[in-house]
């Protein structure tokens, strides 16, 4: 890669190493600490893959991702002497894994990290890596897989790398990139695209007027093949024009709720997207206020859900928000529930067991809300 790119991060890098920098911090720190119902660690050994690593720090000092996985490995690892991580770095760039060795965190890890620079390409090195480094099958493992260009054949690459129920995959998929090949009829560009999701979504995305939607829909739904939970997060360039996406996937809930909050860590007024243009707009504006979350599409969300009649706890409502909805979470649900109260979409009588007044915008998990099948009608 050329090295001008690694003389300090652009704007929409920096705000992918932010998202990867929480998700990381939490997913270390729970798999770490998760026990079985005997009390007992449920997990030895846990394993970080970087596909596409690159050089691990920019020149003017600002950590990559393989420093910032390596940073919390070490952490977690001196809190806990039995537990092994694997930290597996990958890049097909020779000079990129020569400068990554010279750096002290990946040099002198704690010893219980084990960390493997590996110079080779994606396909021929990622692929079987878990088995050839001794890593157990049922260990949880977190693939970040960043490549320029797109993934062939992720029907097998996915399958090797979603090893287990605790496995989790994060990949920037080239949208704009492929969108605008496309269009110049790149017969080798559409070849790959219709290798990376197949040749009926490709079609489908060719015959649509917003391809780029199409093609994070069809990506979407075919890594929900190998993972239960998938969530995506658009990313727009310096011309506020779509370029990328990251996409999640994985079968862990509460990997899925803390994926989200990473998104909305990013974008704090809708969690779905970060656009380089609209930041630098900022740089030069005073901003006085801090961006509050946009609520409405989650009000409409939770009416089309429950207007059937239903009658749902506030628990059943927690866990929807934060497991069920694809963009929010039950940190903005309890907001758009006072607001639905208030002005009766919906009904709620508070537990037999309260005793004191319910704050504002708090909902007791036995409390009990209303969803009358006009609710959608009465909330407009």
């Amino acid at each position: 890669m050329r090295k001008a790119y690694w003389d300090r991060p652009k704007a929409r890098t920096k705000a992918k190493l932010e998202m990867l920098r929480y998700y990381l911090g939490a997913w270390f720190e729970i798999l770490a600490n998760a026990t079985n119902a005997d009390g007992k660690h449920r997990f030895d050994e846990l394993a970080y893959l970087d596909g596409f690593c690159g050089r691990g720090e920019y020149a003017d000092g600002q950590d990559g991702s393989p420093l910032i996985a390596v940073r919390f490995a070490n952490s977690v690892a001196a809190k806990r002497s039995d537990l092994t991580i694997h930290v597996i770095l990958v890049d097909e760039i020779k000079k990129n894994i020569a400068h990554l060795n010279t750096l002290d965190p990946i040099k002198k890890p704690h010893p219980n990290v084990k960390i493997y620079a590996i110079h080779g390409s994606f396909d021929d090195t990622v692929l079987g890596v878990f088995d050839r480094l001794s890593v157990p099958r049922n260990a949880p493992t977190f693939s970040f897989v960043d490549p320029n260009g797109i993934i062939r054949s992720p029907e097998y690459t996915f399958s090797k790398l979603i090893r287990n129920q605790s496995s989790e995959l994060f990949i920037n998929f080239m949208e704009g990139y492929v969108n605008r090949f496309i269009e110049h009829q790149r017969d080798d560009i559409r070849e790959a695209f219709i290798s990376a999701i197949g040749p009926e979504p490709a079609e489908r995305v060719l015959a649509a007027t917003d391809r780029i939607a199409a093609i994070s829909q069809e990506y979407m739904q075919m890594l929900r093949s190998y993972g239960r939970y998938v969530r995506n997060f658009q990313m727009r360039n310096e011309k506020n024009v779509r370029d990328n996406a990251f996409f999640f996937c994985g079968n862990s809930r509460l990997g899925f709720m803390k994926i989200k909050e990473a998104m909305w860590k990013i974008d704090p007024e809708n969690g779905r997207e970060f656009s380089a243009y609209a930041f630098a707009q900022l740089q030069v504006q005073d901003q006085l206020f801090k961006p509050e979350p946009y609520l409405h599409d989650l009000k409409s969300e939770v009416l089309e859900c429950f207007a059937e009649g239903k009658v749902v706890t506030g628990r059943e409502l927690k866990d929807w928000a934060d497991f069920k909805s694809e963009r929010f979470l039950y940190k903005h649900l309890r907001y758009v529930l006072e607001e639905l109260v208030a002005d009766e979409a919906i009904a709620y009588r508070a537990p037999a067991s309260a005793t004191k007044k319910r704050r504002k915008n708090t909902w007791p998990d036995d409390g009990l809300f209303n969803f009358p099948r006009e609710a959608q009608l009465r909330a407009k």
